[in-house]
């Protein structure tokens, strides 16, 4: 997978070498079930036309910088693009979100971001929004593209009637329920920690609690329970190692578990 960083400074350079494609289109923290099936979709016809399946992405978060507000990141762009690489996605634009950047009217995203890029479909969430204050709407592309876009829309993806997003995900690690994050992401929720310094940037960690996790080294995998003392630091990480580890969240604890019901 080719992955290509775009910025103001850089963006005719990446539109002269552009190629066509399909591009899905979405922030796609977390790459739960929702993101999934926009990837799915993009691939599906990617593979029709026998073009190669773009994503493209944004780095930071629009909410801190539109808002100035602190964002709980699910992780970081090094394991986005792990798991995209293993859907199947070729290639992986990454737009660098600044205050000019969400200040584009959205003819001008459509225009050079998408038909200068060589976008011959694009695929996104029904509720994906662009441009000024989110005033683009997906299914505006076609039309502010002159048609040489065509436009698909996934359908909403729901969890017991609620859709999934990555703030559901963020909402249910802030109450301790690591175990759901399988239902909606089809995979366990992991970090990277660092033995000496704690969680590594833009991840986040669950509840302060007890939880059964699996702890990975580079040579070993060791089931454990440990206790999440705040939003940096781990306890019960017992092992001989000057490593970063992975950390794999399974569960709360039976007895915390109990105190999250009472």
């Amino acid at each position: 997978m080719k992955v290509i960083l775009i910025d103001a400074e850089n963006l005719e350079a990446v539109q002269r070498k552009s190629e066509q494609s399909v591009m899905a289109l979405g922030f796609f923290d977390g790459l739960h079930k929702g993101h999934q099936t926009v990837i799915q979709i993009a691939k599906q016809h990617a593979c029709k036309k026998q073009l190669p399946l773009a994503v493209m992405s944004f780095f930071p978060h629009p909410k801190t910088v539109i808002t100035n507000s602190n964002v709980d990141y699910l992780m970081p762009i090094e394991e986005k693009t792990h798991q995209l690489k293993k859907l199947g996605v070729d290639l992986l634009y990454i737009v660098h979100f600044t205050k000019e950047f969400a200040s584009l009217a959205p003819q001008t995203f459509v225009e050079q971001y998408l038909m200068k890029l060589g976008v011959k479909v694009a695929v996104a969430g029904f509720d994906y929004k662009y441009g000024f204050k989110g005033e683009g709407q997906v299914h505006m592309i076609a039309e502010q593209s002159q048609q040489q876009i065509q436009v698909v829309i996934a359908p909403k993806v729901e969890m017991a009637g609620e859709k999934i997003s990555s703030t559901l995900c963020r909402n249910l690690l802030k109450a301790g329920h690591v175990e759901k994050i399988y239902a909606l992401c089809g995979r366990p929720y992991s970090i990277q920690y660092d033995l000496q310094e704690g969680i590594e940037p833009y991840f986040t960690l669950p509840k302060r609690g007890h939880y059964n996790v699996e702890i990975h080294t580079a040579q070993h995998i060791y089931s454990n329970v440990i206790e999440v003392m705040d939003e940096h630091f781990i306890r019960g990480v017992n092992i001989q190692s000057s490593d970063k580890v992975k950390i794999v969240f399974y569960e709360a604890d039976p007895y915390y578990m109990k105190e999250l019901v009472n």
